[in-house]
């Protein structure tokens, strides 16, 4: 410890310097850590242009999953994914752009008009499958299809932003969370180690090897107060990175 006052101010002074620098880079860090670890945050549209839009219903756009930066669509698997009985769903290429075959319609419930919002329910349909639905599967990610010209429409789906608030207007290039009302889940991207597709569930994911937007569920420990808060749709329910980063 310096000895004069001099020299004790410019070693408090330093420490001040050291400790405030400290701070703001482990601050960095854990903002850095937020921002790769939302597994839930990790899909977007993207329409033709690649604009900023409102997102309309039934309009076509690509689903974009920000982890592998590929678009979800309908697609036959290998011979084995087949006989094993995984859902034909494959990634499309980083660069692929929107074409009349690898489109996803974005469908609201009858009643309502104007631009998708945030919190409502939802039905997504890929074009060449039908709508995306949840269904048991013994291998690979838990989901099925339903046709396309079905009366019974499965608006299984709600799309929330970060903030966590119902009836924000959705936008294209706007990173948002898929929620299941199936299975009370969300659905991200998940490296896995059968055949099928990697996606998975974010309470779900035994066996998967995670990393970057796909640490939900290791930091996701309150998972069933999560859900809960999603449940009851309350617009101030917390933020989706705050849940993501506890502890």
């Amino acid at each position: 410890m310096p000895k004069s006052g001099q020299s004790r101010q410019s070693f408090y002074h330093l420490l001040s310097m050291k400790t405030v620098l400290k701070l703001s880079l482990a601050l960095a860090l854990i903002m850095s850590i937020s921002a790769n670890t939302y597994g839930q945050l990790n899909w977007v549209l993207k329409n033709e242009t690649g604009s900023i839009a409102n997102v309309e219903n039934n309009g076509k756009y690509l689903l974009v999953n920000q982890t592998n930066n590929s678009p979800l669509k309908y697609g036959k698997r290998s011979k084995t994914s087949k006989a094993l009985g995984c859902i034909n769903i494959v990634w499309g290429g980083s660069s692929e752009k929107l074409s009349s075959s690898n489109f996803v319609n974005v469908v609201r419930q009858p009643g309502k008009s104007g631009p998708i919002q945030t919190g409502e329910r939802i039905a997504l349909r890929l074009e060449g499958g039908g709508y995306l639905a949840y269904e048991k599967k013994t291998v690979g990610i838990n989901l099925g299809w339903v046709s396309s010209d079905t009366k019974d429409v499965p608006y299984i789906w709600e799309i929330r932003y970060m903030g966590n608030k119902i009836g924000e207007t959705l936008k294209t290039n706007s990173s948002f969370a898929i929620y299941c009302h199936k299975n009370d889940d969300w659905l991200v991207y998940c490296k896995r180690t059968d055949p099928g597709i990697n996606l998975g569930w974010t309470t779900s994911c035994s066996g998967c090897s995670r990393g970057g937007y796909d640490w939900a569920r290791d930091i996701l420990p309150k998972v069933k107060e999560v859900i809960g808060e999603v449940k009851s749709r309350k617009p101030d329910a917390g933020d989706l990175g705050d849940w993501c980063t506890q502890k």
